[in-house]
């Protein structure tokens, strides 16, 4: 097969390679006393406990397929924010706790060009 000049010259995308060699890392030593637990760019490398699975297969059942909101559930950032408040003492309103990547990172990009002083605070929370 001819590869193109041009895709020749696409860089590899690292990411995978670091997360290859993580993975030959975990099965190095998954026998052994001191194994290492292997997110896999967010992908366990176990099973979910029952008690999940169970969790699952109901949600499932009750039709609660659909993404969520992409600033994650208004309940659950609500009990985060409590729960900070209990652990921590840190006061943080259910509008700044964000629980998906993609929703904070455009938060923390826009308040990174526009924030003047120290009202950029939004948490990642997931």
């Amino acid at each position: 097969m001819r590869i193109s000049t041009r895709a020749q010259r696409i860089e590899p995308f690292y990411v995978m390679e670091v997360a290859k060699a993580a993975s030959a890392m975990a099965r190095d030593v998954a026998h052994t006393d001191a194994p290492m637990i292997f997110l896999n760019i967010g992908e366990p490398d176990f099973t979910a406990p029952p008690l999940v699975q169970e969790a699952a297969a109901r949600a499932i059942q009750d039709g609660a397929t659909q993404y969520t909101p992409s600033l994650g559930l208004e309940a659950l950032r609500t009990q985060f924010g409590c729960r900070l408040l209990g652990r921590l003492r840190i006061t943080v309103g259910h509008d700044d706790l964000h629980a998906g990547c993609s929703q904070a990172m455009a938060d923390i990009s826009t308040d990174a060009h526009g924030a003047t002083g120290d009202e950029s605070h939004t948490l990642l929370a997931g």
